[in-house]
Formats: structure tokens, C-alpha cells, sequence
């Protein structure tokens, strides 16, 4: 299988790509791309599309950080959305997008938390806005990309999922927490997504509950 990593920082990206080349570099049924995206994947459709059909992509997974928007969400949980909201309303659904597991048996870790996540224009950086925002959306997680990126491989019927780490609070802390913790919750993104990737190559349990 052909899967196409998207990440939205240089320090995102570089860490997992050099962590999962080596471990799928013998492996035959898996081939990894990687590519950097812009933040909020605003001039990016026609390059990754040309780089989709070059590779003859199979799935797209956008791996990275989120912040959080529900305090019940700590720094470093793993979210594997189940569903994409953008500030627009509109809403995608984790199964319609990865429709090709919907007849499997779950086998998502009990440590990934299923939640819905927003794709925000702008970073939230106040504790007011991110009380709106998770009361408008209903969201525990804001990210800037992840429902855009979501969109484009649907009109592309390439199936999608996303990965994310909680690396901040979203709120006026956001910046320093963000660099604080930024290394430590890559590392555990980067192990976390092999597994997501293992289960996607094996076509396992990927669907909406």
C-alpha cells in the first residue's frame, strides 16, 4: 500500500519521517511518502494532488499537533478524530472517509481518544474563544488543516485519516506550551503512527462507531 504522510511543520514531519522510513524500509507491502504542507493546507491541492497521482496513493494520513479544547484532554493524548468540523459548520464523518474499513472489527488502541476534532482558520490563542468555539462545535480538539485535507481527498476518493497529538491548551498559554512540550509529544505521535499505519496496510478496523 501506498500512503502519503502530511504535516504541517518542518518539526513535525522530520522526526516521524526519520523514525519510519528505517522501519518500513524492507517491508514490501508498505510504501511511505512524506510531504510538508503549508499551515492550514491553504496552496497545496494541486501540488499533493500531482504527487497523489506520481505515487499512486492508496491513503493519506495527516499527522501533527492539535490543541485542546475540552479540558478533560491532556498534553500528549493521541486523538483519532471521529469526525472533522470546519469553522464553516461543516461536518465529515471519520467512516464516510475511510468508508473501506466500515466492515471490519475495531481494532483502534483504547489510549486513542475518538473525538471530533475542528479545523480553526486561526490559531485560538484566549481562553474565550476556545469556550466558544468547543461550545459552537461541540469539538474537544482544534487544529488548522486536518478538515481541509479531509475535503480534498474526498473529492479525490483517496480514503483519509488523521493522527494527532495534544501539544497545547489553546487558550493564552498556547505558544509556550506549544514549544515546551513539542519534542516529547512528537515522539509519541511518531510511535503512535506506526501502529495507525499498521492497521490501515493491514486494512483493519477503521471506522466510525
Amino acid at each position: 500500500m501506498n500512503i502519503l504522510i502530511l504535516a504541517a511543520l518542518s518539526k513535525e514531519l522530520d522526526p516521524i519521517q526519520r523514525y519510519l522510513t528505517p522501519e518500513y524500509k524492507n517491508q514490501k507491502h508498505v510504501q511511505l511518502y512524506f510531504q510538508k504542507i503549508s499551515i492550514g493546507f491553504k496552496n497545496d491541492r494541486s501540488f499533493i494532488a500531482n504527487c497523489m497521482v506520481k505515487n499512486s496513493i492508496q491513503q493519506v494520513i495527516n499527522a501533527g499537533t492539535a490543541g485542546a479544547l475540552n479540558d478533560g484532554l491532556e498534553i500528549r493524548d493521541i486523538i483519532f478524530p471521529s469526525k472533522y468540523i470546519s469553522g464553516r459548520s461543516n461536518q465529515l464523518s471519520a467512516g464516510e472517509l475511510c468508508i473501506q474499513f466500515n466492515n471490519s472489527t475495531s481494532q483502534i488502541p483504547s489510549n486513542w481518544v475518538r473525538c471530533s476534532l475542528y479545523t480553526a482558520e486561526n490559531a485560538i490563542t484566549s481562553e474565550s474563544e476556545k469556550r466558544a468555539v468547543a461550545l459552537k462545535t461541540g469539538a474537544y480538539a482544534v487544529d488548522m488543516e486536518a478538515f481541509r485535507i479531509a475535503e480534498f481527498c474526498r473529492e479525490l476518493s483517496v480514503p483519509f485519516c488523521s493522527l494527532k497529538v495534544i501539544s497545547d491548551t489553546a487558550d493564552s498559554a498556547t505558544v509556550s506550551i506549544f514549544k515546551k512540550n513539542l519534542d516529547s509529544t512528537i515522539d509519541k505521535l511518531k510511535n503512535e503512527l506506526k501502529i495507525l499505519i499498521d492497521l490501515v496496510s493491514a486494512k483493519t478496523g477503521i471506522h466510525e462507531k
